[in-house]
C-alpha cells in the first residue's frame, strides 16, 4: 500500500511543475527527478501520468470551495462583490491553483474539462446557497471575516 504522505508529496511536486510547464511538457522522469526517484517507483503510486495528473487536479482544485463562500444578508450586488473578491483572493494566494485553472481553460480539452467539472466544481453548486453558509461569513469593503481571520480587500 502506497504512503499517503509519499503520494501527496508527489502530486504537490507534480502541481509545481504542471502549474510551470504545462501537462504536455512534463514527463513522468521530471516528476520522478523533483521527487528523486525513478520513473519506475513513481508508477507504483500512480498507474499513469494522466491519473497522476487527474489526482493532482482534484487536490489543488479542492480548496477553491472556500472563495465561493457568500455572506448572508446582503443584496444581490454585495454578494456578487464578495463572490469577485473572494475568488481573486484565492487566485492571488493560491498561484498553482490559478496557473493550473488558466491552462485547462486554454488548453480546452472536452474530456479533461467535464473531469473538473463533475469531480471538483460539481461540489461547488450546492455550495453557493446563501441560506446554508455560516452567519460567520461576512463581507465588507474591508475584507471578508471567515472562522480563521479576516482576508484584506483587493483595492
Amino acid at each position: 500500500m502506497p504512503r499517503p504522505s509519499r503520494k501527496i508529496a508527489i502530486m504537490q511536486a507534480a502541481a509545481r511543475l504542471f502549474a510551470a510547464k504545462g501537462y504536455n511538457a512534463v514527463s513522468v522522469r521530471d516528476i520522478a527527478a523533483e521527487m528523486e526517484l525513478t520513473p519506475a517507483s513513481l508508477y507504483y503510486y500512480f498507474p499513469d501520468k494522466e491519473t497522476l495528473y487527474r489526482q493532482t487536479l482534484v487536490m489543488v482544485f479542492t480548496g477553491v470551495q472556500s472563495a465561493f463562500k457568500a455572506p448572508q444578508g446582503t443584496s444581490g450586488i454585495e454578494k456578487m462583490e464578495c463572490l469577485i473578491r473572494n475568488v481573486v483572493t484565492y487566485c492571488c494566494g493560491n498561484p498553482i491553483f490559478t496557473r493550473l485553472l488558466l491552462r485547462e481553460l486554454n488548453e480546452g480539452l472536452e474530456e479533461r474539462l467535464h473531469f473538473l467539472a463533475d469531480s471538483v466544481f460539481a461540489t461547488l453548486h450546492g455550495s453557493w446557497n446563501p441560506s446554508k453558509v455560516p452567519s460567520s461569513a461576512t463581507c465588507s469593503s474591508a475584507g471578508y471575516r471567515t472562522a480563521s481571520g479576516i482576508m484584506p480587500a483587493i483595492p
